[in-house]
Protein backbone atom coordinates (compact mmCIF):
# COMPACT_ATOMS: atom_id res chain seq x y z
CA UNK A 1 0.00 0.00 0.00
CA UNK A 2 1.32 3.49 -1.05
CA UNK A 3 1.78 5.94 1.55
CA UNK A 4 -0.06 8.65 2.23
CA UNK A 5 0.38 11.86 0.37
CA UNK A 6 3.32 9.52 -1.61
CA UNK A 7 3.39 10.59 -5.83
CA UNK A 8 2.24 6.79 -5.78
CA UNK A 9 -1.14 7.29 -3.19
CA UNK A 10 -1.51 10.33 -4.95
CA UNK A 11 -1.53 9.03 -8.87
CA UNK A 12 -3.85 5.71 -7.34
CA UNK A 13 -6.20 8.50 -5.92
CA UNK A 14 -6.42 10.63 -9.45
CA UNK A 15 -7.16 7.46 -11.27
CA UNK A 16 -9.75 6.27 -9.06
CA UNK A 17 -11.51 9.36 -9.29
CA UNK A 18 -10.98 9.99 -12.70
CA UNK A 19 -12.47 6.12 -12.90
CA UNK A 20 -15.14 6.61 -10.48
CA UNK A 21 -16.75 9.86 -12.03
CA UNK A 22 -16.79 7.81 -15.77
CA UNK A 23 -18.46 5.20 -13.91
CA UNK A 24 -20.81 7.69 -12.46
CA UNK A 25 -21.61 10.00 -15.48
CA UNK A 26 -22.26 6.27 -17.21
CA UNK A 27 -24.88 5.67 -14.82
CA UNK A 28 -26.76 9.05 -15.51
CA UNK A 29 -26.88 8.43 -19.74
CA UNK A 30 -29.17 5.34 -18.53
CA UNK A 31 -32.41 6.45 -20.80
CA UNK A 32 -34.89 6.13 -23.22
CA UNK A 33 -32.84 7.51 -25.93
CA UNK A 34 -35.46 8.06 -28.29
CA UNK A 35 -37.60 9.37 -25.88
CA UNK A 36 -34.84 11.74 -25.04
CA UNK A 37 -35.10 12.95 -28.40
CA UNK A 38 -38.98 13.28 -28.68
CA UNK A 39 -38.28 15.17 -25.69
CA UNK A 40 -35.74 17.89 -27.11
CA UNK A 41 -37.85 18.18 -30.13
CA UNK A 42 -41.52 19.28 -28.33
CA UNK A 43 -42.92 15.87 -29.50
CA UNK A 44 -43.47 14.54 -25.74
CA UNK A 45 -47.20 15.52 -24.50
CA UNK A 46 -46.63 17.43 -21.39
CA UNK A 47 -48.98 15.09 -19.16
CA UNK A 48 -46.84 12.51 -20.29
CA UNK A 49 -43.74 13.91 -19.39
CA UNK A 50 -43.83 12.96 -15.57
CA UNK A 51 -44.53 9.14 -16.87
CA UNK A 52 -41.46 9.03 -18.84
CA UNK A 53 -39.10 10.06 -16.00
CA UNK A 54 -40.71 7.36 -14.01
CA UNK A 55 -39.94 5.13 -16.66
CA UNK A 56 -36.15 6.20 -17.00
CA UNK A 57 -35.44 5.78 -13.33
CA UNK A 58 -37.12 2.41 -13.30
CA UNK A 59 -34.39 1.46 -16.35
CA UNK A 60 -31.65 3.03 -14.38
CA UNK A 61 -32.84 1.10 -11.34
CA UNK A 62 -33.18 -1.99 -13.50
CA UNK A 63 -29.51 -1.49 -15.25
CA UNK A 64 -27.69 -0.96 -11.70
CA UNK A 65 -29.82 -4.21 -10.71
CA UNK A 66 -28.13 -6.24 -13.57
CA UNK A 67 -24.32 -5.18 -12.36
CA UNK A 68 -24.40 -1.35 -14.11
CA UNK A 69 -24.51 -0.19 -17.84
CA UNK A 70 -20.94 -2.40 -18.32
CA UNK A 71 -22.07 -5.53 -17.16
CA UNK A 72 -25.59 -5.85 -19.56
CA UNK A 73 -25.56 -7.09 -22.54
CA UNK A 74 -27.17 -5.62 -26.23
CA UNK A 75 -29.68 -7.85 -25.85
CA UNK A 76 -30.78 -7.40 -21.81
CA UNK A 77 -30.26 -3.38 -22.32
CA UNK A 78 -32.94 -3.87 -25.49
CA UNK A 79 -34.93 -5.84 -23.43
CA UNK A 80 -34.98 -3.17 -20.50
CA UNK A 81 -35.18 -0.04 -22.38
CA UNK A 82 -38.83 -1.97 -24.26
CA UNK A 83 -39.89 -3.05 -20.99
CA UNK A 84 -39.35 1.01 -19.48
CA UNK A 85 -40.95 2.04 -22.58
CA UNK A 86 -44.38 -0.31 -22.49
CA UNK A 87 -44.13 1.05 -18.77
CA UNK A 88 -44.94 4.59 -20.02
CA UNK A 89 -47.82 3.41 -22.05
CA UNK A 90 -48.91 1.26 -19.26
CA UNK A 91 -49.08 3.99 -16.88
CA UNK A 92 -50.47 6.63 -19.55
CA UNK A 93 -53.53 3.91 -20.12
CA UNK A 94 -54.17 3.17 -17.06
CA UNK A 95 -54.66 7.24 -16.23
CA UNK A 96 -57.18 6.67 -19.32
CA UNK A 97 -58.54 3.64 -17.82
CA UNK A 98 -59.40 5.21 -14.39
CA UNK A 99 -60.65 8.60 -15.95
CA UNK A 100 -63.33 6.33 -17.31
CA UNK A 101 -62.07 4.99 -20.11
CA UNK A 102 -62.98 0.83 -19.98
CA UNK A 103 -61.47 -0.36 -23.08
CA UNK A 104 -57.89 1.45 -21.55
CA UNK A 105 -58.49 -1.55 -19.32
CA UNK A 106 -57.62 -4.33 -21.94
CA UNK A 107 -54.55 -2.65 -23.01
CA UNK A 108 -53.14 -2.39 -19.42
CA UNK A 109 -53.88 -6.19 -18.56
CA UNK A 110 -51.99 -6.86 -21.86
CA UNK A 111 -49.02 -4.72 -20.95
CA UNK A 112 -48.55 -5.75 -17.87
CA UNK A 113 -48.17 -9.25 -18.72
CA UNK A 114 -45.27 -8.64 -21.08
CA UNK A 115 -43.54 -6.06 -18.74
CA UNK A 116 -43.77 -9.07 -16.54
CA UNK A 117 -42.54 -11.56 -19.36
CA UNK A 118 -39.30 -8.87 -19.79
CA UNK A 119 -38.34 -9.02 -16.34
CA UNK A 120 -38.86 -12.87 -16.25
CA UNK A 121 -36.37 -13.02 -18.96
CA UNK A 122 -34.34 -10.67 -17.67
CA UNK A 123 -34.14 -12.27 -14.67
CA UNK A 124 -35.71 -11.11 -11.32
CA UNK A 125 -32.39 -12.02 -9.11
CA UNK A 126 -30.14 -9.06 -8.09
CA UNK A 127 -26.37 -9.76 -9.50
CA UNK A 128 -23.70 -8.41 -7.71
CA UNK A 129 -21.18 -6.33 -9.63
CA UNK A 130 -17.41 -7.39 -9.05
CA UNK A 131 -15.28 -4.50 -7.30
CA UNK A 132 -11.85 -3.79 -6.91
CA UNK A 133 -10.42 -2.49 -3.25
CA UNK A 134 -10.09 1.16 -5.56
CA UNK A 135 -13.77 0.62 -5.98
CA UNK A 136 -15.00 -0.18 -2.79
CA UNK A 137 -12.72 3.13 -1.44
CA UNK A 138 -13.90 5.15 -4.25
CA UNK A 139 -17.47 4.69 -2.87
CA UNK A 140 -17.03 4.95 0.61
CA UNK A 141 -15.56 8.16 0.11
CA UNK A 142 -17.23 9.17 -1.92
CA UNK A 143 -19.61 12.76 -0.97
CA UNK A 144 -22.49 13.88 -3.74
CA UNK A 145 -22.41 17.09 -4.66
CA UNK A 146 -25.37 19.25 -3.12
CA UNK A 147 -27.04 19.22 -6.99
CA UNK A 148 -26.45 15.30 -7.00
CA UNK A 149 -28.01 14.92 -3.54
CA UNK A 150 -30.78 16.50 -4.12
CA UNK A 151 -31.16 14.62 -7.32
CA UNK A 152 -30.31 16.75 -10.25
CA UNK A 153 -28.13 14.15 -11.39
CA UNK A 154 -28.39 15.92 -14.80
CA UNK A 155 -30.27 13.82 -17.05
CA UNK A 156 -32.69 14.46 -19.53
Amino acid sequence: MAKHGSEEHVRRAVRGSSQSAARKRETLRVNLPEIRHYRREGLVSPSLLPLVAIAEDELRAIIQAMGGPDCVTEQERALAEDFARMGVVLRGELARYIGGEPKAGQLVGTLASHRRNSLVALGLERRQKEIGLEDYIDARSYKPTPSAAAGNGGSS
